[in-house]
């Protein structure tokens, strides 16, 4: 102030001819300090160097009214200031005007002059006080402006120095021009180290040429933002999250950062925490769930969503979505179970645990097993549900599996009557298994069983063996194994077995013992059994031999199906002599054997062969060639020797010689169509004769006599065909002539063609429609129908119908005759179509040779039918037989 202050006064002087003059301002405060004078005395009155704003004084009242006053210092009114600087300089006349400055402020410009005021005086005093305001308005201003400059950079200063965060300035180059301490402190150098440096030479030097890039583009674009390494002092490396500013005053640069090691290195760490728990969850087949209800939303981890079948998504779900995809995998009553045990965790606050069965969408069934804790609030209101969700099929599997196989010992100890046990060396007791219990008969029980419980069902006779053979096992590692008696609370006597192993420990000390108990009670009375059956057996094969070797048919026994071994008895010998060996070969069997017309053998024909291919042979007959030229007609049974599995071992062949019997049937036969033939010739005449007789004679007794000597003929034709017929069919000389046939006009003919009219009457055809023509021999098939047809009248109850149907089946017709009537005695039924068999005809009155049936059953299957019989007593009896519609 002193250099504008001193042309001021220079000024007033000269304008005002002023003793004194002196310059009042403004504080912060607002006080008004005196900052200059001229004149008077050199130290002034201390109340006068500082006014304050609201006091009565001059100066007070013009700065604050802004009005220019004088004052007389001697007038009795004068203000305090005013007398106390008259009495400092003698002035006595004192004009104040108003200083005014920026911001509404004001100051006083007082001048104190020897003569009166005068109107010049105060004009030239207003004018040096705004002269004033304006040159300490320039001044004031440069001045504050220098002052806020030193502020501010005392202000930043004490920030950069104090910063917390590490601020480091750079010139365009890269080259530090100011470091704070926290840098200094963080890259570990002093700052006159730090300021030697680029911000190249702090980075490592594998990322040297991505920050050369970074810095290019910084200068660039003016503002960077990032993480980055740098070296500190020692050589160490730290990471940083830097904010650096470009140009924030032309060619400085200033970066901001702080250390983020610890940061970085949690993050990492987190990191590697979290791939893991997805490893562990992965490995483990669990995962995890968070659901904030309040939210709505749904956690689940990689795993949970691999577990349903489905791709990881960081994204939440909301409940809705997470039940719309476990809807979509579970049935209707696993849904129902899982929300019936998240509603009771929910209204109880306990913890869920629940399996449920799910299906993913490639089709795989899995198990999987949910847990969760509850989670509430302050308030108590459910915020928040955490759980697992692990895949337990496999091990739902295992332990059905362990459980199962338990199961299966326990199972298998029973049946086998096999129990385990097991005896602790230190405690000195023993665990036994359930089967163990029932040995020995008593209750099972879960707890330990002290040395006296065995001791107690041991006989006593067996007690002292068996414990000193415990005691060798123990105490000297002999092998335990022995058989004794144990007798049960009802008082059952049981045979055991027991055996046990010893094991020890590092140290060589009895650890523990394991034994088994088996019951062979059974075993030891079976095997009683079996040597009494072998006894047996054996007494039974010298019997079977004994019956073999004096059998009149010869046996052969054919061992082995591939390269069979024959033995044979000893009528086998005489029959066969050496035509059969004990290794026969089949080949030159069969040249010796053929069918009873002489055709021969083919491979696999052999009785021998088909009865090694599984077939029981019954009644077949062949014909045997002898070493000297003579036939042995043979009737041959064979049938399969199986083992237990079913498979063939062998063969047993009977066989007995028949060509004594064949002989004689040979000449039966020949004999009965010689009598058949020569009976023909009288019989014939005799028919003819009585036919001539019945028309010449009128006498009615000689009539009926001559009628009877005709049936008696007639008879006696029936008796010599059906002998003729017994012919052909034993000597398998019959012959068909076989024909188209219509069997329904067949039928109806034979009906109508009946003499009996009574017994036609009671006849009734039903004929299925559309029945094709038949290849038969029409007159054997109509001779079969009569016969059975007059069986029903000659049988049947009289007055009762005589049903004919004729069917179409498959690929046959069956024609059936039924009758009402006593029946058949069910004895006979087995032997009722053997030659000489009449049924109820025995016991009766009607006549006849027993051969009717016989005949029919041949004619029919000489058509490649089946002629069969169901009779019920005194119901209804039905013949019936069917002929093969290629006939």
């Amino acid at each position: 102030m002193a250099e504008p202050f001193e042309r001021l006064y220079t000024a007033a002087l000269r304008a005002l001819d002023a003793n004194v003059l002196l310059l009042y301002l403004p504080n912060a405060r607002r006080a008004l300090e005196l900052v200059a004078h001229r004149g008077g005395p050199p130290e002034w009155p201390p109340p006068l160097h500082r006014i304050a704003p609201g006091a009565s004084s001059l100066v007070a009242r013009v700065a604050r009214d802004g009005t220019t006053e004088d004052v007389d210092a001697e007038a009795p009114a004068a203000p305090e200031d005013v007398r106390m600087a008259h009495a400092a300089s003698g002035a006595r006349h004192f004009i104040a005007a108003p200083v005014a400055l920026p911001g509404g402020r004001a100051g006083a410009l007082v001048a104190g002059l020897s003569g009166p005021n005068s109107p010049r005086s105060r004009g030239a005093l207003e004018a040096l006080a705004i002269l004033a305001a304006s040159v300490l308005e320039e001044k004031l201003a440069r001045a504050e402006a220098e002052a806020n400059a030193e502020a501010w950079q005392n202000a930043f200063q004490s920030f950069f120095d104090a910063a917390f965060d590490s601020i480091l300035v750079a010139n365009d180059d890269g080259r530090f021009v100011e470091a704070n301490p926290a840098a200094c402190s963080l890259l570990g150098r002093t700052r006159e180290e730090i300021l030697g440096l680029t911000i190249h030479e702090i980075t490592p030097a594998h990322g040297t040429t991505r920050f050369e890039e970074l810095w290019r583009e910084f200068l660039v674009e003016g503002i960077l933002t990032g993480d980055f390494t740098f070296v500190r002092g020692d050589g160490s490396t730290i990471d940083v999250a830097c904010h650096a500013r470009a140009n924030v005053v032309p060619g400085c640069h200033v970066a901001g950062f702080h250390d983020v090691t610890a940061r970085n290195r949690a993050a990492e760490q987190l990191r590697r925490n979290h791939e893991s728990l997805a490893r562990a969850q992965r490995v483990a087949r669990v995962g995890s769930l968070d659901w904030n209800i309040k939210e709505n939303q749904v956690v689940w981890s990689d795993e949970y969503y691999r577990l349903l079948g489905l791709e990881p998504s960081p994204t939440p779900r909301t409940l809705a979505e997470a039940n719309a995809i476990f809807a979509a995998r579970m049935t209707p009553e696993e849904q129902a179970r899982l929300r019936a045990a998240y509603e009771a965790a929910l209204e109880t606050g306990g913890s869920l645990s629940v399996d449920i069965h799910i299906r993913r969408p490639d089709g795989a069934e899995r198990l999987l097993h949910q847990e969760a804790d509850i989670e509430r609030d302050a308030a108590g209101k459910t915020a928040r549900v955490v759980g697992t969700l692990q895949d337990v099929t496999e091990q739902r599997r295992a332990e059905q599996a362990l459980r199962r196989s338990r199961e299966s010992l326990a199972q298998a100890q029973r049946v086998a009557h096999v129990g385990h046990w097991e005896w602790d060396a230190k405690a000195g007791v023993s665990s036994w298994s359930e089967e163990v219990y029932r040995i020995f008969g008593l209750p099972p029980r879960a707890g330990p069983e002290p040395p006296q419980t065995l001791a107690s069902v041991l006989l006593p006779e067996d007690r002292m063996r068996v414990l000193l053979g415990f005691r060798s096992l123990v105490e000297d590692g002999e092998r335990f194994a022995c058989e004794h008696r144990v007798v049960r609370p009802n008082g059952e006597l049981r045979i055991v077995r027991m055996e046990a192993e010893l094991t020890r420990d590092e140290a060589g000390k009895p650890l523990s013992v394991l034994g088994v108990v088996q019951d062979i009670t059974e075993l030891r009375r079976a095997e009683r059994e079996r040597e009494a059956l072998l006894k047996a057996l054996g007494d039974e094969r010298r019997w079977l031999r004994a019956v073999i070797e004096s059998s009149p048919i010869g046996i052969q026994l054919w061992e082995g199906v591939t390269s069979p071994r024959v033995t044979r008895n000893r009528m086998a010998d005489q029959i066969l002599g050496e035509l059969v060996d004990a290794t026969p070969n089949l080949d030159d069997l069969r040249k010796l054997v053929t069918r009873p017309d002489g055709t021969p053998i083919e491979p696999g024909e052999l009785s021998v062969e088909r009865a090694m291919a599984g077939e029981v042979i019954v009644g077949r007959e062949l014909i045997l060639k002898r070493p000297d030229g003579t036939c042995m007609h043979s009737l041959v049974n064979a049938s399969p020797v199986r083992d237990e599995s079913g498979a063939i071992q062998g063969a047993v062949v009977l066989f007995n010689d028949i060509t004594a019997m064949k002989e004689l049937a040979r000449l039966r036969e020949e004999w009965t169509s010689i009598v058949a033939h020569d009976l023909r010739q009288p019989i014939t005449t005799i028919l003819a004769t009585a036919a001539h007789l019945v028309r010449c004679v009128t006498d009615p007794s000689v009539k009926l006599k001559i009628e009877r000597i005709r049936a008696s003929a007639e008879r006696l034709v029936r008796m010599t065909d059906d002998l003729s017929d017994l012919s052909r069919l034993d000597t398998h000389k019959l012959e068909l002539v076989r024909a188209p046939t219509n069997l329904p006009a067949l039928l109806r003919q034979i009906v109508e063609d009946m003499a009996d009219e009574d017994a036609r009457a009671r006849v009734w055809l039903s004929i299925d429609r559309d029945v094709p023509l038949v290849h038969v021999d029409a007159g054997r098939i109509q001779q079969v129908v009569e016969n059975l047809v007059s069986n029903a009248v000659k049988y049947g109850k009289p007055g009762t119908p005589i049903a004919i149907r004729l069917r179409v089946q498959s690929a046959e017709v069956a024609l059936s005759v039924c009758n009402e009537g006593p029946g058949i005695d069910p004895e006979l039924m087995p032997r009722l179509f053997s030659r000489f068999q009449r049924g109820m005809a025995s016991t009766s009155r009607i006549k006849g040779l027993g051969l009717g049936l016989y005949i029919c059953r041949g004619l029919v299957e000489a058509h490649g039918g089946v002629l069969r019989v169901e009779s019920e007593p005194f119901k209804t009896t039905t013949f019936s037989f069917t002929l093969p519609l290629g006939a």
